[in-house]
């Protein structure tokens, strides 16, 4: 995503026509025609509170995302919350348990479902500055696990923020990075080797603009 304007931490959910085969049970539902954008599950997942940052389980059973400041504090927050598919139609959605204390934001699946990652400015140890950074937790048989931050390669350096991550299947991660220059967000790359990530290179023009550039979202074979 491009523009020259500050940047925005959410935004309301719409939901436009699916592709073709575009999955299961839940996918089935979404508008179709041309009549253009609806909101998405409107009074349970979209509401007069400030959502954004979704995305689909890969059965199409569960939906994630991220509801910001609904409450007048500060700094911000930003909770991570999950709706389910049942009986045709999504369940009230609930906070994830790892979640509600700080600026959480942009909760992404790995292609199988089983990682999620996520941007937060919670503290990180051993680190004083309070920025975004990209973290991840495993599904695990009772829910997820507790969050890790990825490894300094990804979140570095030290004050500049990190988040956004969209991750395929051979585990390389796509992410956004003021890593170059502070306040102007850009899109970085990352090769996942041998059980390690490699060291990010920033995408070029074709992808990254004069001005801010945030959020990628690749499919599993990043092929798009």
């Amino acid at each position: 995503m491009s523009d020259g304007s500050s940047l925005p931490l959410s935004a309301p959910l719409f939901c436009c026509s699916p592709r073709v085969n575009a999955g299961p049970r839940s996918f089935d539902l979404l508008p179709s025609g041309t009549e253009g954008p609806h909101l998405f599950a409107e009074g349970v997942i979209s509401t007069p509170d400030d959502e954004g940052g979704g995305v689909f389980s890969p059965d199409g059973n569960e939906f994630y995302f991220v509801k910001v400041n609904f409450t007048t504090t500060f700094p911000r927050i930003g909770i991570l919350c999950v709706s389910h598919w049942v009986q045709g139609k999504w369940s009230v959605p609930q906070a994830l348990p790892f979640s509600g204390s700080d600026l959480d934001l942009a909760p992404r699946l790995s292609p199988d479902g089983n990682r999620m990652y996520f941007g937060s400015a919670r503290p990180l140890p051993g680190s004083k500055a309070r920025v975004l950074r990209i973290w991840s937790v495993e599904r695990t048989k009772g829910g997820w696990s507790v969050p890790v931050a990825l490894p300094a390669r990804i979140n570095s350096p030290e004050g500049r923020w990190n988040w956004g991550a969209s991750v395929a299947s051979n585990g390389t991660i796509y992410f956004t990075s003021d890593r170059d220059e502070p306040g102007r967000p850009q899109i970085c790359c990352s090769r996942f080797l041998k059980g390690s990530y490699q060291s990010p290179e920033k995408l070029g023009p074709e992808i990254n603009s004069e001005f801010s550039d945030y959020d990628p979202y690749i499919n599993a074979d990043e092929s798009l």
